[in-house]
């Protein structure tokens, strides 16, 4: 195929949210919705990258310029929501002198994968336009694919549909190819004479056929173009999302007790012959090693879990490093900057922050230990607080190798 370029659309206010947040910032598996299909055109090789931005759209520009790679995403401002003709006309600004083919992808669908991308890819050979298509178990408000055989004519929006229209099972999923040339072309002759008074990018799927050059449509499991409309939608893909990770794990030889209410994020690893008990959440990019058991109800953020160490229940790990064959817990906290080392042991209700804890050391019960280097061996007793902080400073607590 020719050179590729990408608009991703992300104006829209998503009213159905009922948010303050722009919907593309909301969160599934760990990231916001609108990284998905930013890392998704980086896989299927898109360059440039356009994102449309509207409502929020300060905010969606500084999520987006936080991330990897952000440095090639350029940013076209849509001024008012007229409809998708209108957005992919405002993200082609943002086009001008490249050639080709451009993916048109939405900022609300966070589960569309490179190998269904790439069934579009064989199918648009030689299209003006091609577009994915699915059939829901209730397409009210979907956009209905017209065919004549397998002919495709026409998308018709579900507003503008007659009542036979309407019984039409296959619809659009709104991930479009288009080639360039007839885009900039066709975009230039969209009108508002329809049921919402808006562009409608669906028109040219009508155009390219009058011009002897008919649509392809590729149809794909449902879940893969599942958007994000309201918060039901939101629980829906993070449900997707979890399962999908979970089996992941089991099949690499994790072992997951009750997976419907283990979640770990997209981004973090868990080795071999580790066991994740009821309600364990582990996110944040953090690595779990082989062999460790981590009990119910603990969360893991943005931590290192080395092999063979136990996390017992409901314990909170934050940016901590916890190392092998250590112990935490139960309810025990590791705040950033917290180290324990081999076979290092904090028990129950004991908060560690910014401190060392040597090999074999162990803290079993109450104690609070904030900015401390503890050499091996060491036992400290319950009731032991490093009293860190004067009103001014931190100040370090040395526990030297052998400290009872």
């Amino acid at each position: 195929m020719q050179s590729l370029s990408a608009i991703v659309l992300a104006a829209g206010q998503g009213t159905r949210m009922k948010s303050a947040l722009p919907k593309v910032l909301h969160r599934t598996g760990g990231r916001a919705l609108i990284r998905f299909p930013l890392e998704l055109a980086a896989q299927v090789g898109c360059s440039p990258v356009v994102v449309v931005i509207g409502h929020g759209g300060e905010l969606v520009r500084q999520e987006i310029e936080r991330l990897s790679g952000s440095e090639s995403v350029r940013f076209a401002a849509q001024a008012r929501q007229l409809g998708t003709g209108d957005a992919v006309r405002t993200g082609l600004a943002g086009l001008e002198g490249e050639e080709g083919s451009v993916l048109i992808l939405s900022g609300d669908v966070p589960l569309l994968d490179l190998g269904t991308v790439e069934e579009l890819k064989k199918a648009h050979v030689g299209k003006a336009i091609s577009f994915l298509t699915f059939r829901p178990d209730d397409p009210t408000g979907y956009g209905r694919v017209v065919r004549r055989g397998d002919r495709v004519e026409a998308i018709l929006e579900h507003k503008d549909c007659k009542e036979d229209e309407l019984r039409i099972e296959e619809v659009n999923a709104g991930i479009y190819l288009i080639d360039l040339a007839f885009l900039r072309q066709s975009i230039t002759t969209l009108d508002t004479d329809n049921a919402q008074g808006e562009l409608y990018l669906t028109d040219l799927v009508e155009r390219a056929g009058r011009a002897g050059r008919p649509a392809a449509a590729v149809e794909v499991d449902p879940q893969r173009v599942l958007g994000v409309n309201d918060r039901v939608d939101l629980a829906r893909v993070d449900a997707i999302l979890r399962s999908t990770i979970n089996l992941e794990l089991m099949r690499q030889g994790v072992t997951i007790r009750q997976p419907g209410t283990v979640e770990v994020e997209l981004g973090c690893e868990v080795g071999q012959d580790t066991e994740l008990h009821p309600g364990v959440r582990i996110g944040n990019e953090s690595r779990v090693g082989r062999g460790c058991v981590i009990e119910t109800g603990a969360l893991i953020q943005g931590s290192v879990i080395e092999d063979g160490a136990v996390i017992r229940a409901y314990s909170v790990i934050e940016g901590a490093h916890v190392g092998p064959g250590a112990e935490v817990g139960p309810m025990a906290r590791l705040r950033p900057g917290a180290r324990l080392l081999e076979k290092a042991k904090v028990g129950n209700f004991v908060e560690v922050k910014n401190t060392r804890m040597g090999r074999g050391s162990k803290a079993n019960h109450l104690a609070y230990l904030g900015d401390g280097e503890i050499g091996e061996g060491v036992n400290v007793g319950a009731g032991t607080i490093f009293c860190n902080y004067d009103g001014f400073a931190k100040h370090k607590t040395v526990l030297e190798d052998g400290v009872f």
